[in-house]
């Protein structure tokens, strides 16, 4: 059983989810090492999972870089390098609209981009050798991002959360900010008057390296606060703490999911 049949970003929590750790990997990428990927057994299926806050090299799935330092591309380059064909993101949103409740789920379907500084592509014009991965980087490329998220992993997470009464959201748009720091009232009330729901800051460019691979991606949103002036203030501790308490139901649901998923995808990512 040699085949990765997802993989799994997230945050430090979701080890919890792989009591059997087969082993943790390192990929060196042309773009540096990448965050540990720990390979585990679930449902007699294999997954790959790796906290996008961790140290590169390291064995530890630890939140220690901010998001706006996570090195997005080593770590996707690794997760395609090892025949990985799916990606279900673990994402912590504040909510733009009062109709989101704290502690459920969504599940968008478009994002906008306000990031600033980030590597957003693997086609920079520069040809890496014999690379099996990027063997068109020293191309032009221009990724059709008309449907950036898979259609056919969110049909199945949403089918799943609805049988298990989970309080979940299908569609909406993520905006995505640099960080660290939080937004001011004024850039949320800019970004409810162009049409988005959620706000956070690790869905791009993760999700624009994927596309670019042609590798599928969801993104399970956690919605943990409203974003800034809809509430007194947002602290870090907040967010911590709902998301410890969707946490359990959070991996459950990936259980189903994972048992799910056919064994070769059908969407057109």
């Amino acid at each position: 059983m040699s085949k990765i049949n997802v993989a799994i970003i997230g945050g430090s929590g979701l080890t919890k989810l792989f009591k059997d750790i087969k082993e943790i990997k390192h990929i060196l990428t042309p773009f540096g090492i990448s965050q540990p990927l720990a390979i585990s057994e679930i449902n007699n299926k294999k997954v790959l999972y790796t906290n996008r806050h961790s140290l590169p090299g390291s064995f530890e799935f630890a939140h220690v870089l901010p998001p706006h330092l996570i090195n997005y591309r080593a770590m996707i380059y690794a997760i395609a390098k090892l025949g990985v064909k799916r990606i279900i993101a673990i994402n912590s949103v504040g909510a733009l609209k009062r109709d989101f409740k704290i502690s459920s789920l969504a599940l968008p379907n478009q994002f906008i981009d306000f990031t600033k500084k980030r590597d957003y592509t693997f086609f920079e014009s520069k040809y890496y050798g014999d690379d099996e991965i990027l063997k068109d980087s020293a191309k032009v490329k221009h990724v059709d991002v008309t449907s950036p998220f898979c259609n056919e992993l969110i049909n199945i997470i949403y089918s799943k959360a609805k049988e298990k009464s989970i309080d979940i959201h299908l569609g909406g748009c993520y905006v995505c900010t640099e960080g660290p720091r939080l937004e001011t009232p004024a850039e949320i009330n800019f970004f409810r008057l162009i049409g988005c729901d959620y706000v956070g800051m690790t869905l791009v460019p993760e999700i624009i390296l994927a596309r670019e691979l042609g590798l599928c991606y969801a993104s399970i949103s956690i919605i943990t606060n409203y974003a800034a002036g809809m509430q007194e203030r947002v602290s870090l501790e907040e967010v911590i703490q709902v998301y410890r308490s969707i946490e359990n139901v959070l991996l459950d649901l990936l259980r189903d999911v994972i048992k799910e998923l056919p064994e070769e995808k059908s969407c057109k990512c």
